[in-house]
């Protein structure tokens, strides 16, 4: 079975949606730096997500980032996982 590298954060697997991996290409961001970005946020205001979908935002050289994750089941490994199902930019301080 092939399977994509194994990242954590917060002790769980991260697993990364292709909807979500196109976003960071975009962006130019690794899954290393998404970790860090995750580290460094804080669960974001006003979110309006289901039950089990978070928001996280942070602010790094003048630019928010918003990454929204889900509390998932990683089937082919049978553990609990973040999800992460969208990432954006946002170029507040210009």
């Amino acid at each position: 079975m092939n399977q994509e590298p194994i990242d954590r954060w917060r002790g769980r697997l991260l697993r990364i949606t292709k909807h979500a991996r196109d976003e960071l290409l975009v962006l130019s961001i690794d899954t290393y730096d998404l970790i860090r970005v995750l580290d460094e946020s804080v669960p974001c205001p006003r979110s309006r997500r289901g039950r089990e979908t978070y928001e996280y935002c942070t602010k790094i050289h003048g630019k928010e980032y918003k990454i929204v994750i889900i509390d998932d089941i990683w089937r082919a490994f049978n553990e609990p996982c973040w999800t992460v199902k969208h990432i954006k930019r946002y170029n507040w301080g210009r």
